[in-house]
């Protein structure tokens, strides 16, 4: 998979991605500063969380993000 920005009316290639077999959903977030990768690895569900560079910020491999519970202070 590849990414890429529009700028000033112009298409930019910005990174690469070699996401393995395991893939198996990809979501861009309402304003398209985050994405989400989320795989199924040997067993387990997990997930990958990346910025709108493609620059990992969070990876989980243990939890389905389905699960994945927000505390709000």
């Amino acid at each position: 998979m590849d990414l890429y920005s529009i700028f000033d009316n112009t298409i930019n290639y910005c990174k690469s991605f070699d996401f393995p077999n395991t893939l198996s959903n990809l979501v861009w977030d309402f304003g398209g500063r985050l994405f989400t990768a989320e795989f199924f690895f040997k067993g387990n569900e997990g997930f990958k969380l990346y910025d709108s560079l493609g620059n990992i910020i969070y990876d989980n491999r243990e939890t389905n993000i389905q699960k994945v519970k927000i505390k709000l202070k």
